[in-house]
């Protein structure tokens, strides 16, 4: 649960982050960037039941990154919500992985071993649109905003808020699970993250 809801600070700006549901490529282990993969089956009911969880607070608006696989998963939250319309933002979209999108963590280190990938998108460039992204919805004190988005772009956020604790390169975010941070006089607090308690897992025989 979110045991810092409502936020300790009820007038500073509140933003839950999720990443999207499950892709087959998620399923396979396989990095996406801005490959524009679709939601499967799982992808499409932990979206639903991240949907049915958030139910439980009140939300100004939800906003997307334009990728298939985060817009379907903020729709399905929307509807549940009753949140509409969803506003699609370029600035929450995947890191660009370059030359490693489509591999595996294990084809990624044998073909890059010194960990330097040609066309990758820099952490500091990922992190700056990001940023640049949320500073436009902030203005509002009391906001209340879903960003429905990507692992890598999760994770360096929380990597930039945290001083490097968690986040990029140590913190595996799961499909679907929600980070809450809230900016108060122009500082950035984690509340959460890495939330998955709404998830239920589906049956092995189903």
């Amino acid at each position: 649960m979110f045991k810092h809801l409502p936020p300790a600070d009820v007038n500073a700006p509140c933003i839950c982050l999720i990443r999207h549901g499950q892709t087959d490529w998620n399923a396979a282990g396989r990095i996406q960037g801005h490959e524009d993969t679709e939601l499967n089956a799982i992808g499409c009911l932990q979206a639903m039941q991240t949907g049915e969880y958030l139910q439980q607070w009140a939300w100004d608006r939800i906003i997307t990154s334009p990728l298939k696989r985060a817009h379907k998963t903020a729709e399905i939250i929307a509807d549940q919500l009753k949140l509409s319309p969803v506003h699609i933002m370029d600035a929450f979209m995947e890191r660009d992985y370059g030359e490693c999108s489509g591999m595996t963590t294990a084809q990624r280190q044998h073909s890059f071993p010194d960990g330097v990938i040609p066309k990758q998108e820099t952490l500091e460039t990922l992190q700056k649109r990001a940023l640049a992204g949320l500073q436009l919805l902030v203005d509002e004190p009391q906001a209340r905003i879903l960003i429905v988005t990507h692992g890598g772009l999760i994770n360096s956020l929380l990597a930039r808020f945290s001083g490097g604790e968690i986040g990029s390169g140590k913190t595996v975010l799961q499909n679907a699970s929600l980070a809450l941070v809230q900016c108060q006089q122009q500082n950035w607090q984690i509340l959460a993250y890495n939330l998955t308690q709404h998830l239920q897992r589906p049956s092995n025989h189903t």
